[in-house]
């Protein structure tokens, strides 16, 4: 089974239908027709590092870019991995801006799992955050990430979970939590689980 590697900074270009790496050359340089031959390591090996402020999607099924409906497709062991956060999923569907440039919403399904490493403002170990759901949708101009199908949010050691699975949690990059329906929060003291 073949993975696709795609870089999500780059599929803008792609879906409008630009040539990756299109830059201008400056007056003194002129392209090669090699170039084109030759293209970056990154674009054709499924592992290679992304660059640092680039977000990384491997697909193991398929990938679909459609322009026309502005919607970028991943199924199968969907990874995404970006400076800020990691993703796995099952599916992940997103619908760029118009003209294809910036994003309006992803949507993630199927054994949804987020990871966020903050780091700490004293300099000390970062606080790993970790969503779970079965569905997780963003939108970048809120910031806000509604977890559904049974959402649990673990900070640290401390866990809120959904106690039914209608239970829906949104969370925003402000670090606000707000639950609508049945929830149970489990709260440690470090201090105990240290001496234990």
């Amino acid at each position: 089974m073949s993975r696709f590697l795609i870089v999500f900074a780059a599929s803008a270009a792609f879906l409008t239908g630009s040539v990756l790496h299109s830059q201008e050359a400056p007056a003194d340089q002129t392209r090669h027709p090699e170039d084109l031959q030759n293209p970056p390591d990154l674009l054709f090996d499924k592992d290679a590092p992304a660059p640092a402020n680039a977000t990384k999607i491997t697909a193991s099924k398929e990938a679909t870019f459609n322009a026309r409906e502005r919607l970028a497709t991943f199924s199968g062991e969907v990874r995404v991995t970006d400076p800020q956060f990691n993703l796995t999923c099952d599916n992940l569907t997103v619908v760029l801006g118009k003209d294809n440039t910036g994003m309006e919403e992803a949507q993630a399904e199927g054994h949804v799992l987020i990871v966020q490493d903050k780091p700490s403002e004293d300099g000390g170990k970062p606080t790993r955050s970790v969503g779970r759901a079965r569905k997780a949708v963003y939108n970048p101009k809120s910031g806000d990430v509604t977890l559904t199908g049974s959402p649990e949010v673990q900070q640290g050691i401390n866990v809120h979970r959904a106690t039914e699975s209608s239970t829906v949690m949104v969370l925003n990059r402000d670090g606000r939590l707000k639950t609508l329906g049945q929830s149970v929060t489990l709260i440690q003291d470090r201090e105990k689980e240290a001496k234990n």
